[in-house]
């Protein structure tokens, strides 16, 4: 059986869930939709290990940053997703729909909310659940499961955040280089600017769960060089903060840990860049040994152009196994951009980014 193996042009993920029945949360983020009059759509997405219970419907908090108010609103369910990743062409589906190892769903819920019912400006948008997996390895097992995002509705009144176009769970190769971009896309407020940090993950409001040992937020996994974060790649561990790549190399195999990476949307105010957003990416790595595959590569150039002026760039992939068909798709991270592709006509598929 040919084994299909999918690269993303700007960022590189698989997903894993794990084996354990009682827990199930693996990530989450919310995003938020300016409709005007103080009116947003607010979207919350989940991911689900497919091996622990169901996902209950929560609500919504809305609170003022200063304790002066908040309000609950409920959230409608408009959709469920396998996210598993399990070709077609294999003789297996996943864990979500069959009795398979592994499966991750993907829940998206959503509410139009009102807030200007909060005379606040600074606002936080939360929800929790119990329970994160209890497979964690580094200190956030059986915690609770709380994300939030942050919205300034005075100084920015119809402000928009980013969106994510990638998988918040991962599966990565012990000893093979990693390199993972949340692929943040901030296409409704254009000219605003996005910059990227690694923070804790949260138990509840204000609440902050400990990593054991040497871990932390900065060095939530152990990589190649551990615990120094700053030696040269593929040693260390990388998050650059200007386009969000994640970048090292893990040196543990079954190694479970949770990484938050924050993302700060920044507007130049009164000739002063001010912060007037903030959404978290609370998601999941997992470190299994790949003893069969090698992780194929993007092959591209860089390269430079002046405004107004069209840039093509060529994408050639290579696998290091020499006997693997790769496929390579896009996550529409540019806007306006168009990308073709050779998937299913050549083994190496090549591609074509246009902008």
């Amino acid at each position: 059986m040919k084994k299909f193996i999918t690269i993303f042009i700007l960022f590189f993920t698989l997903s894993i869930a794990s084996e354990l029945k009682a827990t199930h949360l693996m990530g989450s983020d919310i995003t938020y939709e300016c409709l005007g009059n103080g009116k947003y759509k607010v979207t919350v997405t989940v991911y689900r290990d497919c091996n622990g219970v169901p996902l209950s419907n929560r609500p919504l908090t809305a609170r003022c940053k200063n304790g002066t108010g908040s309000r609950t609103f409920n959230l409608t369910l408009q959709g469920v997703e396998d996210v598993t990743g399990i070709g077609k062409n294999c003789p297996q589906s996943s864990r979500c729909s069959s009795n398979y190892q592994y499966g991750i769903e993907e829940h998206t819920f959503s509410a139009v909310i009102d807030l200007s019912v909060l005379n606040c400006c600074d606002i936080v948008l939360s929800w929790e659940q119990q329970a994160r997996n209890n497979a964690i390895t580094t200190g956030a097992a059986n915690r609770n499961f709380y994300t939030e995002a942050e919205l300034n509705k005075c100084q920015t009144p119809c402000n928009s955040s980013p969106r994510f176009t990638s998988k918040p769970a991962a599966l990565v190769c012990v000893g093979q280089d990693f390199t993972f971009n949340n692929g943040a896309s901030d296409t409704i407020d254009v000219g605003d600017s996005l910059s990227y940090s690694l923070v804790d993950p949260l138990q509840g409001q204000g609440s902050k769960i400990p990593y054991t040992g040497q871990w932390s937020a900065q060095r939530p996994l152990t990589f190649l060089g551990f615990p120094n974060t700053g030696l040269g790649y593929p040693a260390g561990f990388h998050l650059d903060e200007v386009t969000g790549d994640l970048s090292f190399r893990p040196i543990v195999a079954n190694q479970v840990s949770v990484m938050v990476i924050e993302v700060k949307e920044w507007r130049e105010i009164n000739g002063v860049m001010t912060v007037v957003g903030i959404t978290r990416r609370d998601m999941q790595i997992i470190v299994i040994n790949c003893p069969n595959n090698k992780v194929p590569r993007i092959k591209a150039r860089s390269a430079v152009a002046c405004a107004n002026q069209q840039v093509c760039i060529d994408i050639e992939t290579e696998d290091p196994d020499n006997k693997d068909t790769v496929q390579i798709s896009w996550n529409r991270g540019i806007p306006k951009a168009t990308f073709t592709n050779t998937n299913k006509s050549k083994r190496l598929a090549t591609g074509q980014v246009c902008w």
